[in-house]
């Protein structure tokens, strides 16, 4: 696996236009990330994978509709089964709406801080690539919803392979556990390989992983902290 392209080969390509087609760029995000982000920083793409990726994330969930529903939602609140479709479906189009407007996000933090240490690439630019990256989230979640399952007892989410997996916890200690994955960890290195394509060698591809690997953190800081706002008016409303 190649996570860093020479530096004359990546200014070669942004000079030439030499660039691959969008079906091997997929494919070299997991088997050749250097050469796919060096793609990508000559010629973003970012409409499609961000179609693509919102609906791979949505089939994990549609598998575990109703056990996800089920963890997450009070019983009184489904007293019909109309009222469960309609939460159903009230679900499963929020992952729609929420997966880009993340994604997109995301893409802003990281361009603004890119911006501020320096390097090039502008913000089409990093919503190609941040969308690319998180092909890994959107492949190995399908592959956990096939091969773990749905929801465990007493958690609201899917499971995955991330610290709160193994080493459990619960509450907001959990949401942050689970914040660091395997996917998170690759997707922050994939995203490194990207800073250092944009940035045409400039960026070295450890420190640019320091920065990438520093947003997946405070990322899930701040979700164990709504996390553990929710539970806490959740709690207040049932007393």
């Amino acid at each position: 696996m190649n996570w860093n392209d020479p530096p004359e080969a990546e200014a070669s390509t942004m000079e030439n236009g030499k660039t691959r087609g969008f079906f091997p760029t997929l494919i070299d995000v997991f088997l050749n990330p250097g050469q796919a982000m060096t793609t990508l920083a000559a010629k973003p793409r970012w409409f499609l994978p961000l179609l693509l990726v919102t609906a791979m994330m949505a089939v994990p969930g549609f598998m575990h509709k109703d056990a996800l529903v089920q963890a997450v939602v009070e019983p009184q609140a489904l007293a019909s089964p109309e009222a469960e479709s309609f939460v159903g479906a009230f679900f499963l189009g929020s992952i729609l709406v929420v997966v880009p407007l993340v994604l997109v996000f995301f893409s802003v933090v990281y361009w603004l801080i890119f911006k501020i240490v320096g390097d090039g690439g502008g913000l089409k630019q990093w919503i190609s690539v941040t969308a690319h990256a998180s092909l890994i989230s959107a492949v190995l979640g399908i592959i956990y919803a096939v091969v773990l399952g749905g929801p465990t007892e007493g958690a609201q989410d899917l499971p995955r392979l991330s610290l709160g997996f193994f080493l459990g916890g619960e509450g907001a200690l959990r949401t942050f556990l689970n914040g660091i994955s395997v996917e998170g960890i690759w997707a922050a290195a994939v995203l490194a390989c990207g800073a250092r394509a944009l940035s045409q060698g400039r960026r070295s591809f450890n420190v640019a992983f320091v920065i990438t690997l520093a947003v997946m953190l405070v990322g899930a800081v701040v979700t164990a902290i709504f996390s553990a706002f929710g539970q806490a008016i959740g709690g207040a409303g049932a007393g």
